[in-house]
């Protein structure tokens, strides 16, 4: 039986080649951009989800007004690391601040590469969990050293081994190679880490430490990781007027920066505010392509159902010959 509705099946695809046609590439291009449409939306829920703390890792940003119009804004002064662990130290197991990721030059005997990166605490690469090859997570420590990801080592090094190897940082900084980390994939905020050096190099070549008035230099980025058992809201909202209290007097209270904890997990999909006020984001494209992806897949199943109905009448005689035959009612709709 099954061989004799092969054999129909063939039959009628090559009799009836344009309904054939509209049938399987109508059909089949529906479904496949269905899928490429939850495979994008796939991808961007399961956004940062490669660090293993995502669920308890938060970016520290603040709501500050400046002619009457309030924003929001992601960088703070370099001193807000220190505040926390000081101030705030059991509510958090890991304090990181950072640079803003930006090119620079990496260069080795004659060979020199421009390559993407951030001055960081020693506590990032645990924090963010990177999969060390070679070295250790504690590899930030020394102040002269480096942290190269698998693609840098090798555009640097080639085949030879990374570890160890002395190479000058902006022409202007030697460090050392201890360690080498897997390349961080394309569905996180620091896909294109090529490398990360110490925090405390980068406040000896800036001399941003030496800065009269720190808590008005407003350019770099704070990540923290929360304590076992700490809550997220509870922990911002202790938090909310830490760099107020530090601004200088005479500054208007309304100039007066209000911290809050942005969670890992809503940083790419929910980063837009308007206000102080969350208003969303990528989340917004991720909404409508996923109504899009319904709306095709819906269309698709109509036109075949369709296609199917109208060709309904074409096969009474072959309905009525099966019949004949002895053939049970649920084998007469097959290979419609």
């Amino acid at each position: 039986m099954l061989k004799t509705y092969f054999r129909v099946a063939c039959r009628t695809l090559i009799k009836y080649k344009g309904y054939s046609f509209i049938y399987i590439v109508g059909l089949a291009v529906g479904i496949g951009l269905v899928l490429l449409d939850g495979l994008w939306i796939h991808d961007e829920l399961s956004f940062n989800n490669y660090h293993k703390n995502h669920d308890r890792i938060a970016q520290i940003m603040h709501h500050v007004t400046f002619n009457s119009e309030r924003m929001t804004l992601p960088y703070n002064p370099w001193l807000l690391g220190d505040a926390l662990r000081k101030e705030y130290g059991s509510d958090f197991k890991r304090v990181v601040m950072s640079t803003y990721p930006g090119d620079h030059v990496l260069s080795y005997e004659k060979k020199n590469i421009s390559r993407q990166g951030s001055y960081m605490d020693a506590e990032a690469p645990a924090m963010f969990s990177l999969e060390i090859e070679a070295g250790g997570l504690e590899g930030l420590i020394d102040p002269h050293s480096i942290l190269l990801s698998e693609s840098t080592a090798k555009a640097l090094f080639g085949k030879e081994d990374a570890m160890g190897k002395t190479l000058m940082l902006d022409n202007s900084a030697p460090v050392k190679v201890t360690g080498v980390y897997k390349d961080i994939p394309f569905n996180s905020d620091f896909t294109d880490q090529g490398f990360i050096a110490p925090w405390q190099l980068f406040l000896s070549i800036s001399g941003a430490d030496k800065d009269p008035q720190p808590w008005n230099d407003n350019n770099y980025l704070t990540y923290v990781q929360l304590a076992d058992g700490a809550n997220m809201d509870q922990v911002s909202s202790r938090i909310r007027d830490l760099k107020r209290n530090k601004m200088p007097p005479a500054m208007s209270a309304e100039e007066k920066s209000i911290v809050f904890l942005h969670p890992m997990n809503r940083l790419h999909l929910y980063s837009e505010f308007k206000g102080g006020v969350n208003t969303g984001g990528r989340i917004v494209f991720v909404r409508l392509f996923a109504i899009i992806g319904l709306f095709v897949l819906l269309q698709a199943c109509i036109n075949f159902i369709n296609l199917s109905t109208a060709r309904a009448q074409n096969r009474a005689k072959e309905i009525g010959i099966r019949k004949t035959v002895g053939g049970r009612r649920g084998q007469h709709f097959h290979n419609r």
